[in-house]
């Protein structure tokens, strides 16, 4: 995980899927480049290490595997832990992960075996990541060199010798003179007599669970193996006798004697982090062939004869330390970029000039001089580097003394110390920086100027480890570790992790060595180790890639070169396609655009270089049916009207999907005639080349030839339209008319009927409301007399019964009403007690509601008054911690104003200085006098200042204590008032 990117995968792949002869794809092989090593023992802020540590961590956690192993949770371990970024985000599983990464092994044809030895290697790291370097007493004699190598201290007679009396403190073998022996083992310092008391490195753990014996078991090897294999480096040397000791064994003075040298702690450390880097390396490595091995098929025997390559590589980097793996990422950026330009702008050119076009070169950015200044022997900065690589196993690196030789051969200068001006036309890519030149350097990139550092340079290019650790991983007992570093010749068919050569390397036909550019140099003409009965072996091990041959070999910018040689012959040799992969944002946000980091990474990738050439070109270019479809309506409003012209055709009639070759490009040429600047197109003999917006030129002519023909159109419509809405209006005229003519007479019959009808109505109602009024006066007289008559009867005959039934009556209701009256009376009494009791109820509970109401009143003006008093008490500490910002910033500001003030005067009186004469150097000097007066005065009144704010700050404080208790008192007076 890196600050820009979650799944970072740190090496570029060049995937290669092949095909049979009947285009069935039947097998998959996968070639990487420059996996980031120094990832594994320096990881920046905010970022992690490789994922499968932490997979392994979580994943192997609570199983008897993990105990044996003594492993624990990833933040435990420095290597994990040095970001400060254990996990990804939330929506990660390393758990899942681990497990999908094991049936991913699983599925690729790893054993139960080599997944055990693969978590082992994987675990062992992460402890050696906490293995430190202590010294320890030990007791016994001097060791002395002897013949077999064996020996503590280094016995050598070898040292050079300071005519001027001065001397030296290092030997011709490169260590200091305090570890050697002189004269059959006297000492040359301090350690002399036999028994005397020495000191010794010895590595040990910071982890009190793990020892350096549990770590050693991890590889195979016993403790005092691996302990003597971290603290000590063996190397041959010549015993060529010396002028001044003598030949210390009197006899054959150029036998070779293998000296053992103590290790320095941070040696020591070093060897460590290195067998770190080296074991995840080339488990890495083998990873990669057990893929192509799961991935191989029997065809490839044979040959395949097409295949499609994918490459996924590192794109262009500039950090804020760029070092060595900077400098190769973009020296292969610098490579692809250039097969870029050949295949996007040299073929165009090419194009071009085969359509027989007028054709003025378009300069682009060539930056062949940049891919020699890196990458050419002899003078480019890798070569350069790989010769301080292989004068490092002579003597100690020498990082500064590489710089100057690169500054010397590419950045130099006359002698009066003046930058030498490279001559008119030539690029100089090289340049000094301004600051720190005596450890960085710049290079001109096609994609900016970049700022490398030289530290540990020749470390990283070396990244090899010492002849004790490589033989010390060949004697490992355990059969993975002995075939992962161990010689191919003893791997045999059954082991763990040993692969079939024949199914991971592919068959290739013979071909001339890809690096002959580097002339006639020894090191580079000899046959590859791992060629033999023409059929190459497959890389396991770069201790077997490298094991006898010379030191230049051995480092990482050679191989790296090797693979990039025989990638872009791969890339010349078949039909490129690019896939330009743009970041939206540095913060990885959804949604987000960051327009100048997109500006940036297509100026990266050569876009707005592609762009550019387009403007400049003829980045239009349409063959002759293609224009004369397009724009065939141009062609017949050129002539006007049903006109021929000079065509061969008649365009009217003849549309272009009917013409020939021929007919379209005379066609296309009176077009461009017509309608285009000369300078805007040429003609070529496949196809029209137009300049960038000219096509927005005919498609303008086009819509004016649209738009005339619509305006005619529309003046056609608008006649129709106006005269079928005056015909329309012509007869809904003439029928209003019609009708107005008849309206008068129809009104005045429609009022004559009205009338007619009024008149018999009236009438008729007169004769019926008559006959009405009779007949009422007649029904009500009958009715009056019947009713008489039935009175009459009924009263004569019941007159008696009805007198005693009105007397039953009324004694029954006076009893009736009296017995209602007394339980009514009864009933009121107990209503009106209740009602009492309600009443007096009620009467109490509202006096409780009002007495609660009244604490809860009382109650809240207490919580606001003690949350007005918080309140203003927070108010007034926040507006004094403002002041005391705002004059901290101001003050902070001013200082850093004057800095900036004074760096900058200081810079203009040394640039004056270097070119003034003595009497302006005493102007100066007195100007640098009256500046450093204002200098302290300006830090006297700094002084006074922070005074008067300490001060201020203390009275501030007072009458903030002084205003909370006032206004505590006050809120106790209000509340004690409520309550009363």
């Amino acid at each position: 995980k890196t600050v820009r990117n979650d799944n970072s995968s740190r090496f570029g792949k060049y995937i290669k899927l092949q095909y049979n002869k009947i285009g069935r794809m039947v097998q998959a092989r996968t070639m990487h480049f420059l996996l980031e090593k120094s990832r594994l023992v320096s990881v920046a802020e905010n970022e992690r290490n490789y994922h499968v540590f932490y997979q392994v961590c979580l994943g192997l956690t609570g199983t008897p595997f993990a105990e044996k192993l003594k492993l624990k949770q990833p933040e435990k371990y420095s290597l994990c832990n040095m970001g400060n970024c254990i996990k990804i985000s939330d929506e990660v599983d390393d758990q899942k992960e681990f497990r999908d990464m094991k049936q991913s092994l699983i599925e690729c044809g790893v054993s139960t075996e080599e997944l055990d030895s693969i978590w082992e290697l994987l675990v062992a790291c992460l402890q050696l990541g906490d293995v430190s370097a202590r010294t320890v007493e030990e007791n016994g004699p001097p060791p002395q060199m002897d013949s077999s190598g064996a020996g503590g201290n280094v016995a050598c007679s070898d040292f050079r010798v300071d005519t001027s009396g001065a001397g030296f403190n290092t030997c011709k073998c490169g260590f200091p003179k305090s570890e050697h022996t002189f004269d059959g083992g006297s000492s040359g310092r301090s350690r002399a007599a036999s028994g005397a008391t020495g000191k010794k490195i010895e590595m040990i753990s910071k982890d009190p669970n793990v020892d350096i014996a549990h770590i050693a078991n991890l590889f195979g090897i016993d403790e005092d193996t691996f302990q003597k294999a971290c603290t000590t480096h063996s190397m041959q040397v010549k015993n060529s006798g010396s002028a001044l000791f003598g030949n210390v064994d009197g006899g054959n003075s150029s036998m070779q004697k293998k000296i053992t040298v103590p290790l320095t702690k941070q040696q020591a450390i070093d060897s460590i982090l290195a067998l770190v880097k080296y074991s995840y390396s080339e488990l890495f490595s083998w990873l990669v062939c057990k893929i192509n091995e799961a991935h191989a098929s029997e065809q490839s025997k044979d040959g395949l004869p097409s295949f499609i390559g994918i490459l996924d590589i590192f794109g262009f980097e500039v950090m804020r330390n760029n070092s060595f793996e900077q400098l190769c990422i973009n020296f292969a950026n610098e490579v692809l970029q250039q097969q870029f330009n050949q295949h996007i702008f040299v073929r165009e050119q090419e194009m071009y000039i085969s359509e027989g076009l007028d054709w003025s070169q378009v300069s682009f950015h060539d930056n062949q001089g940049l891919i020699d200044l890196i990458g050419k022997k002899p003078k480019g900065l890798l070569p350069i580097c790989e010769e301080h690589v292989m004068l490092s196993y002579k003597r100690p690196a020498n990082n500064s003394a590489l710089l100057q030789q690169m500054d010397k051969t590419h950045a130099p200068v006359d002698a009066k110390g003046k930058p030498v001006v490279a001559a008119p036309g030539v690029d100089n890519f090289y340049a000094k920086p301004r600051f720190n030149s005596d450890s960085q350097f710049i290079i001109k990139h096609f994609a900016g100027d970049v700022t490398y550092d030289i530290t540990n340079f020749i470390e990283k290019n070396r990244d090899a480890l010492n002849e004790e650790l490589r033989e010390m991983l060949e004697t490992s007992k355990k059969p993975f570790v002995k075939c992962l570093f161990g010689d191919p010749d003893l791997r045999e068919p059954g082991m763990a992790g040993y692969l079939d050569p024949d199914m991971i390397v592919e068959k290739k036909p013979e071909k001339a060595n890809p690096f002959d550019e580097f002339g006639d140099d020894p090191r580079f003409a000899q046959q590859s180790p791992h060629k033999e009965a023409g059929r190459a072996r497959p890389r396991l091990s770069s201790a077997a890639l490298t094991k006898g041959k010379s030191a230049g070999a051995n480092s990482v910018s050679l191989r790296f070169r090797e693979q990039l040689e025989e990638l872009t012959q791969t890339l010349r040799s078949t039909q490129p396609h690019y896939i330009k992969c743009i970041k939206p944002n540095p913060v990885k946000a959804a949604a987000a655009v960051s327009p100048m980091l997109i500006v940036q990474q297509l100026r990266y990738s050569g876009v707005l270089e592609v762009v550019r050439i387009r403007r400049e070109a003829y980045p239009t270019r349409l063959s002759f049916p293609a224009l004369h479809k397009a724009f065939s309506n141009l062609l017949r409003c050129a002539f006007g009207g049903k006109k021929r012209g000079t065509l061969s055709f008649d365009p009217w009639t003849q549309g272009p999907e009917f013409c020939d070759e021929a007919e379209s490009r005379e066609a296309c040429v009176i077009l461009t005639e017509k309608f285009l600047d000369p300078t805007n197109y040429q003609v070529g003999k496949t196809k029209v080349f137009l300049r960038h917006n000219v096509m927005e030129v005919f498609r303008g002519h086009e819509d004016a030839f649209f738009a005339s023909l619509a305006a005619k159109i529309q003046a056609l419509m608008r006649g129709f339209v106006q005269y079928r809405r005056y015909k329309k209006a012509y007869f809904a005229a003439k029928k209003i008319q019609n009708i107005g003519r008849t309206c008068g007479p129809k009104r005045k019959l429609r009022l004559a009927i009205k009338a007619a009808s009024k008149i018999q109505a009236t009438a008729r109602s007169i004769q019926y409301a008559k006959k009405l009024i009779e007949m009422r006066k007649a029904s009500y007289v009958i009715a009056r007399h019947f009713r008489g008559h039935l009175v009459r009867n009924h009263y004569g005959k019941h007159a008696d019964r009805r007198n005693a039934c009105i007397m039953i009556q009324t004694k029954m209701r006076t009893k009736v009403y009296t017995k209602r009256y007394l339980k009514k009376i009864i009933i009121v009494r107990k209503v009106v007690t209740k009602l009492a009791s309600l009443v007096r109820k009620r009467m109490a509970m509202k006096s409780l509601k009002i007495a609660i109401k009244c604490t809860i009143k009382l109650q809240t003006s207490l919580r606001r008054a003690q949350a007005h008093w918080k309140f203003k008490q927070l108010v007034a500490s926040i507006k004094l911690q403002t002041m005391i910002r705002k004059a901290q910033a101001r003050w902070k500001f001013k200082r850093l104003k004057a800095s900036i003030v004074i760096q900058k005067h200081v810079r203009a009186m040394a640039a004056r200085h270097i070119h003034a004469s003595l009497k302006t150097l005493d102007r100066l000097r007195r100007e640098k006098e009256r500046r450093m007066s204002r200098r302290i005065q300006s830090a006297v009144r700094r002084r006074q200042a922070m005074k008067f704010l300490t001060k201020h700050k203390d009275m501030s404080t007072r009458i903030a204590t002084m205003a909370r208790g006032k206004a505590s008192r006050k809120n106790l007076f209000i509340a004690l008032k409520m309550a009363k």
